[in-house]
């Protein structure tokens, strides 16, 4: 099972882990499944882990950890050894590694570092090293860090990173910051501003991240992350945010990184706010970034957004993006719209290579109305004859349609000479 898949069965069983775990004061102990482990907990896990039934193994299994003495948790390693019990158990040993690591974190963490299976191996860390992190993160630095593997590793890095800070031990700041330019210091960075705005709110993370006089790229870094953040969770605060520091950064990095985390949930929102922005190299290539985001989540919004647009402005500069991105979309199944919409785009060769994309799908589609378009199109002869060719790198679907194509006009041809 690939992370992704188990990680929508996590979701799924939420609602059963959450009805096990709650204090006795929201839910009356005798409401939660009561588990007899007997003399051989292992034995007993492994019966539950062959439960067919999804969520009643879940909540058997959280019953069996809630009942497993301090002394028998040597049991989870030995059942997370059984390769053939735990076959397909990807959750549950996730489940069982993250309840060891309450009792014995650095036990837990060398497991999970050193046994656990590749499919569920960097979430067994990352339940581990936080867990570990929160309780004494100078141990896991102590056994982790001069080997480099902290940083090696995402999800130990995240881990180690977001149980730091909620240690409230000090260090973790000049932690982040000292491992240096590069994708790891990304990822640190955004781990540190997602713990701060859970724990202290929008506001008092925007005073933490502008207090930070020191390095410039870290102080980028820092405003950044800050501003993808909040345009995940707070757009309005990311507004704010942006008014106060986008006037400072002449990279766009901070208005890129909050309108395309926006646009993954309120896309309108994110292009409408776009659109106040500079008209400036960094803004036009934020237009397209974030629009794309905008079409992948919601694509019937992204196009009615463009739609939308007034006439009198869609040659404007930052409407240029997203309108060569609309006429792409609808160029698969409306060529006569793409067409009239290619219109806008004021980019002579991209005009051109647009039109060229629409003649291409719309021959594999339609391929007489293509032709009779195409015979009085402004495309010069050349550009004609490459509607007809394939682009480097085609989609698989793209290829297989030209082939037929072109298996039947061999057919066509041959039919003809006989």
């Amino acid at each position: 099972m690939n992370r992704f898949r188990r990680r929508r069965l996590l979701f799924a069983l939420l609602p059963t882990l959450a009805l096990v775990s709650c204090g006795d004061a929201e839910i009356p102990t005798a409401s939660r499944t009561e588990i007899d482990l007997g003399s051989d907990p292992a034995a007993r896990i492994r019966e539950i882990l062959a439960t067919s039934n999804r969520l009643d193994r879940a909540e058997s299994l959280v019953a069996a950890l809630r009942a497993l003495p301090a002394d028998r948790f040597d049991a989870l390693g030995e059942v997370l050894d059984d390769r053939v019990s735990t076959a397909g158990r990807g959750y549950e040993r996730i489940l069982m590694i993250s309840t060891w690591a309450q009792q014995d974190p650095a036990a837990a963490t060398e497991y999970a570092v050193m046994r656990e299976l590749t499919d569920s191996r960097d979430e067994a860390i990352g339940e581990a090293v936080l867990a570990w992190a929160t309780e004494d993160p100078g141990a896991v630095l102590e056994k982790y860090g001069a080997s480099g593997l902290i940083a090696k590793n995402e999800a130990m890095l995240v881990a180690f990173v977001r149980g730091w800070f909620a240690s409230g031990e000090p260090g973790v700041d000049d932690y982040v910051r000292d491992l240096g330019l590069g994708d790891e210091r990304q990822r640190a960075v955004d781990a540190l501003v997602r713990a701060r705005l859970a724990r202290d709110g929008s506001v008092a993370t925007q005073e933490w991240a502008l207090g930070y006089r020191g390095d410039a790229a870290f102080r980028l870094e820092l405003r950044s992350r800050l501003g993808g953040a909040l345009g995940e969770v707070d757009p309005e605060q990311a507004v704010v945010w942006c008014d106060r520091v986008c006037g400072d950064d002449e990279t766009g990095r901070v208005a890129h990184m909050i309108a395309t985390s926006w646009a993954e949930h309120q896309g309108a929102d994110a292009m409408d706010w776009l659109m106040t922005r500079p008209d400036e190299v960094e803004t036009w290539a934020t237009t397209r970034a974030a629009f794309r985001r905008f079409v992948i989540r919601d694509k019937a919004g992204a196009l009615a957004w463009v739609e939308a647009i007034p006439s009198e402005l869609r040659r404007e500069s930052l409407y240029q993006g997203p309108i060569y991105i609309y006429v792409n979309e609808r160029s698969w199944q409306e060529p006569e719209v793409a067409i009239e919409w290619a219109d806008y785009i004021t980019h002579r060769r991209q005009r051109r290579l647009a039109l060229i994309t629409i003649a291409r799908r719309w021959l594999a589609k339609d391929e007489p109305a293509a032709e009779a378009w195409l015979a009085q199109s402004p495309l010069s002869e050349a550009d004609r004859a490459k509607a007809y060719e394939l682009p480097k790198g085609a989609p698989v679907s793209e290829v297989l349609e030209h082939a037929r194509r072109e298996a039947q006009k061999q057919r066509a041809m041959r039919e003809q000479q006989e």
